[in-house]
C-alpha cells in the first residue's frame, strides 16, 4: 500500500471513521451499531460493514448457512449444515433443508418422501412401500411381519415370507386377522388341478400385485372361490381365462380395485352370485362378469362398477361384456368398446331381473360403442342417464326402462321412454385410435343433467371433475377446455 494512503486510513480510523475491506460492502453499508444497518436486507453489523447475516440463526431452511467471509446466506452441504431447522434436518441436493431427501426418513402415517418438496407424505402406490403394500386408507405402509408373501413358485409352507414365499392357495388357507394382506410376486400363477384357492366364512383377504402377476384359470374350477360372507379385495394384478371363471364369488364380497382381466367369450372372468361386488379403475377384455341369483332372490346381490373400461377384441364372436342380470346394479362413468364384427346385433351390456323383477338398475355416464345394451322392463327397472350409444353400422337391440339425457348414434333412432335424449354424431377425438374424450363442438357436450345424480362419483373415467359448465356432459368423459 502507498505510505500517503495509508496514513490517510490511519486518520480516517482515528477519527471514528471505517472502512469497508474484504466484505465486499459500499459506503451506505459501513457501520458501528447494528441500528447503522437500514436496508433490510443486510441488518447485520460483522466487522463495520453491513451483511445478510453473522450467524446461521439468521438464515432460513431454503439458504441454511450463513457463509465466512462474505456473510451471506447460502446452501446447505451436509445434515450437519442443518442442525439449526430440526423440522427440516436433511439437506437436499438443492442446497435447502428438507423433511426429506429419501424415503427411508419417513415412517408412520407418512413413509413416502415427496422428493419436490421434501416433506414425507402418505402412500398411495404399493410400489412406494419397501413391503409392496400400502394401506390406502391410512396412507401406512403395511409392516412386512402382517403380510403373507405368495409367488409362483411357492411352496405349501406355513411361513409365507419373502425368503419363503408360498402358494396362493396356502397363503389364502391361512389368511387371519394378524396376516390378512398377500402380495403376489410377478409371474404366472397357473391353476391347472381343478382345484380352487378358497376363502369362506369369517374370513378377509386382501391381494395385491402388479399387472404381471398373473391368476390363470386353466382347468373347471375357478383360481379363487369366495364363499358364505368371505371378503376378498384384488388389487393390482392380472386375472386371465379362457374356458372357466377366474373368480366365483357365492354369497361372499368382492372388491376389484385397478385390476386387469382377459376372459373369454362364453364364460365370464368374474362369476357372481348373491355376491356384494365394487369394481374400480379396472380393464377388461372380453367377457368379464356376470350377476345372478343363485336359488333364492334376497336382494343380497349388488354391483357397483366405476371408471373402468371394458373390450373386446376383433377376433371374438361375442360381444358381451357386462351381464347383470338379477340383482341391483350401478354401472357409472366407464367404456365400452366392441371391436368385433361378426355381431348384428351386437349387445355390450345387460341389464335384465329375470327372478325378483324389483331390483334397479343404474346406468349412467357411459359411453357404449359398436354396440348398446339390452335392458328388460317386464321385471326390475333400469335408468340410463347421460350415456353415449354410439354403433352406426348396428342394428337395435332390445332396449327397455327410463332413458333421460342420452345421446344416441344407431342405425335407427331408438324408441324409448324418458326425456332429454337427442341424436347425432358424438364427434369422439379419435375412436380409431381408441380415445373417445369430446372433441370442443360435440353435441353431447351440456346436454347431460345439470347436476350430478345423488350417489354417483363427481370425477369421470379420467378423474377430473364431471360438472363442467351449465351442465354435465354425455358419456364417460367430461369435456374439460
Amino acid at each position: 500500500m502507498n505510505k500517503l494512503v495509508l496514513v490517510l486510513a490511519m486518520a480516517t480510523v482515528a477519527a471514528g471513521g471505517l472502512i469497508a475491506c474484504g466484505g465486499g460492502g459500499s459506503n451506505s453499508n459501513l457501520c458501528t451499531v447494528p441500528a447503522d444497518c437500514t436496508d433490510t436486507a443486510l441488518p447485520y453489523c460483522v466487522a463495520g460493514v453491513c451483511h445478510a447475516c453473522e450467524s446461521p440463526t439468521n438464515c432460513n431452511a431454503a439458504a441454511p448457512v450463513c457463509e465466512a467471509e462474505v456473510f451471506e446466506c447460502g446452501g446447505c452441504v451436509n445434515d450437519a449444515s442443518c442442525g439449526a431447522y430440526p423440522a427440516t434436518s436433511h439437506c437436499a441436493p438443492s442446497g435447502a433443508c428438507v423433511g426429506c431427501v429419501t424415503s427411508e426418513q419417513c415412517s408412520g402415517m407418512t413413509p413416502v418422501c415427496d422428493t419436490g418438496p421434501g416433506t414425507c407424505r402418505a402412500c398411495s402406490l404399493d410400489s412406494e412401500c419397501a413391503s409392496g403394500a400400502c394401506n390406502l386408507e391410512s396412507g401406512a405402509c403395511i409392516a412386512e411381519a402382517s403380510i403373507l408373501y405368495a409367488a409362483p413358485t411357492g411352496t405349501p409352507n406355513t411361513m409365507c415370507t419373502r425368503a419363503m414365499p408360498c402358494t396362493v392357495k396356502q397363503a389364502l388357507n391361512i389368511v387371519n386377522t394378524a396376516k390378512s394382506t398377500v402380495v403376489l410376486a410377478d409371474g404366472d400363477y397357473n391353476f391347472n388341478s381343478g382345484t380352487s384357492a378358497l376363502l369362506s366364512g369369517a374370513k378377509s383377504a386382501l391381494v395385491i400385485g402388479t399387472v404381471n402377476a398373473k391368476l390363470n384359470a386353466n382347468s373347471p374350477a375357478p383360481a379363487i372361490l369366495v364363499s358364505n360372507s368371505a371378503i376378498l379385495s384384488l388389487r393390482g394384478i392380472t386375472l386371465k381365462s379362457s374356458n372357466y371363471f377366474a373368480v366365483d364369488c357365492q354369497k361372499g364380497f368382492l372388491q376389484l380395485s385397478k385390476v386387469s382381466g382377459q376372459g373369454g367369450q362364453l364364460s365370464p372372468l368374474l362369476n357372481l352370485q348373491e355376491c356384494v361386488t365394487s369394481v374400480e379403475q379396472c380393464r377388461f377384455d372380453g367377457y368379464a362378469l356376470l350377476e345372478t341369483y343363485l336359488v333364492d332372490p334376497t336382494g343380497r346381490s349388488k354391483l357397483s362398477v366405476t371408471a373402468s373400461r371394458f373390450t373386446v377384441p376383433a377376433i371374438a364372436t361375442t360381444s358381451n361384456m357386462l351381464s347383470a342380470r338379477d340383482g341391483s346394479a350401478t354401472i357409472s362413468n366407464s367404456l365400452f368398446v366392441n371391436y368385433s364384427t361378426s355381431c348384428n346385433p351386437c349387445t355390450a351390456v345387460e341389464l335384465s331381473d329375470y327372478i325378483s323383477g324389483s331390483n334397479t338398475k343404474v346406468f349412467d355416464f357411459n359411453t357404449v360403442v359398436n354396440a348398446t345394451i339390452e335392458s328388460d322392463t317386464a321385471n326390475g327397472v333400469v335408468f340410463a342417464v347421460g350415456n353415449i350409444f354410439s354403433a352406426p353400422t348396428q342394428s337395435l337391440t332390445v332396449f327397455g326402462g327410463g332413458y333421460f339425457s342420452n345421446l344416441f348414434n344407431l342405425q335407427a333412432s331408438p324408441s324409448v321412454s324418458g326425456t332429454g335424449n337427442i341424436t347425432g354424431d358424438p364427434k369422439f377425438v379419435n375412436p380409431a385410435a381408441g380415445d373417445f374424450h369430446l372433441m370442443p363442438d360435440s353435441p353431447a357436450i351440456d346436454k347431460g343433467p345439470t347436476g350430478v345424480p345423488t350417489g354417483l362419483p363427481n370425477q369421470d373415467l379420467d378423474g377430473n371433475a364431471r360438472l363442467v359448465g351449465a351442465a354435465t356432459d354425455m358419456g364417460a368423459f367430461e369435456f374439460h377446455p
